[in-house]
């Protein structure tokens, strides 16, 4: 059962700070993409790797605080499994413009623009979910929550596939193919996350309800 002790709030308090790192890398990256400069990518790089190395320090210091907890409210390979998805969302956000430096994207489509908005309010409900999650038992917004983040991501299979159709249809120099079917498949990767997440958050209230 969740406590609702300081200690059994470390926890929940530490994901939404984890969370609070998705969102900013999340809007970060839509602000770049919405005023794309090809030159100035490996510089965005650089400020974006910052808030990711936070990020990590966050799961570092859930982990050394799991090792050293007798009783943790949660079982324990749930807060490792939260804990890495986590990590694993704010890894994949960045992996966007890496993937825009790497394979060299000379510019953005609209569909890329749509698709990074739709994650800016994905990772924000994300945010508003792991915030009630320890209230799970008097909050009745986490289900309306977790459909809407479900609805997202049909929304985001969407746009890829009419982003990659579209690309398909319209573009024949295959580096353009190559670098925009890249930042596609990690738009998509993210939204995936952010759904396997909210999944893997009402699985965790079911087993504890």
């Amino acid at each position: 059962m969740f406590g609702k002790n300081k200690r059994d709030s470390y926890y929940f308090d530490s994901f939404i700070s984890q969370c609070k790192f998705s969102c900013d890398l999340a809007e970060k990256t839509s602000q770049i993409l919405h005023n794309y400069k090809h030159d100035e990518i490996k510089d965005n790089l650089i400020e974006l790797h910052g808030i990711e190395h936070a990020a990590d320090q966050v799961q570092h210091d859930i982990m050394e605080h799991l090792i050293k907890e007798f009783i943790a409210p949660l079982e324990r390979e749930d807060i490792v499994l939260i804990a890495q998805e986590l990590d694993d969302l704010t890894d994949c956000i960045e992996d966007i413009m890496i993937s825009c430096y790497k394979y060299d994207l000379k510019q953005v489509d609209e569909v890329m623009l749509q698709y990074i908005d739709l994650i800016n309010r994905s990772v924000s409900r994300l945010h508003d979910l792991l915030q009630k999650f320890e209230n799970f038992k008097k909050d009745q917004e986490l289900p309306r929550i977790i459909i809407e983040i479900n609805q997202h991501e049909e929304t985001g299979d969407r746009l890829y596939r009419e982003g990659m159709h579209n690309l398909f249809v319209n573009e024949n120099d295959p580096k353009v193919l190559i670098s925009v079917k890249a930042v596609y498949s990690c738009l998509e990767t993210v939204m995936d996350d952010i759904e396997d997440l909210a999944n893997t958050i009402e699985s965790v209230i079911m087993k504890n309800t």
